[in-house]
């Protein structure tokens, strides 16, 4: 058996961090996948995996309930980031190399948001063809729409990944 063929079963065994709000192509995921490990002396794996992430991995925002709504039902809504696997492989989503964007500006509270915590493995390791999405706010956090939209108007969110927009979402909120 190859080293890479045993890191693939063992990484089978581990559980995932939160499965509360992670989902697999819209189902709860139960058991999280790893990314192949091991002693890569050259790096060409490492250097792959990094260079398939760029080019096969489709991002989204979306939001639930929905995208027009009034001040008064902000605490209702969902923000997901959403991330497919177009390649072959198993790909890195490399999510924390996202930045967070409201009307233009770097967002410290969407940073905050989605970069800490506990996260599903498969974040690391997203197997082609699946995919994977994470929501905050809503009922488990009215909080999060209030501070996102402090104001009625119109709102510009944007995930960019070395400079270039890879998913937007405009967002109405009226009086």
């Amino acid at each position: 058996m190859s080293l890479f063929s045993l890191a693939i079963l063992l990484s089978g065994c581990h559980r995932e961090s939160d499965p509360s709000h992670a989902t697999v192509d819209g189902a709860p995921s139960a058991v999280a996948s790893a990314a192949p490990t091991g002693d890569n002396r050259d790096g060409s794996v490492a250097e792959a995996a990094a260079a398939a992430a760029t080019a096969t991995i489709a991002w989204d925002l979306t939001a639930e309930p929905s995208t027009a709504f009034p001040m008064r039902k902000r605490g209702e809504f969902e923000l997901w980031i959403v991330a497919r696997n177009d390649a072959p492989t198993i790909a890195d989503t490399e999510r924390n190399a996202l930045r967070y964007e409201v009307n233009g500006q770097d967002s410290m509270m969407l940073t905050m948001a989605f970069d800490n915590g506990a996260r599903d493995r498969r974040w690391r390791a997203l197997p082609p063809g699946e995919t994977l999405r994470e929501a905050r706010g809503g009922s488990g956090d009215p909080t999060f729409g209030q501070e996102l939209f402090p104001a009625p108007g119109d709102y510009h969110l944007r995930l960019r990944r070395d400079g270039q927009v890879v998913a937007g979402l405009d967002v109405r909120v009226s009086p």
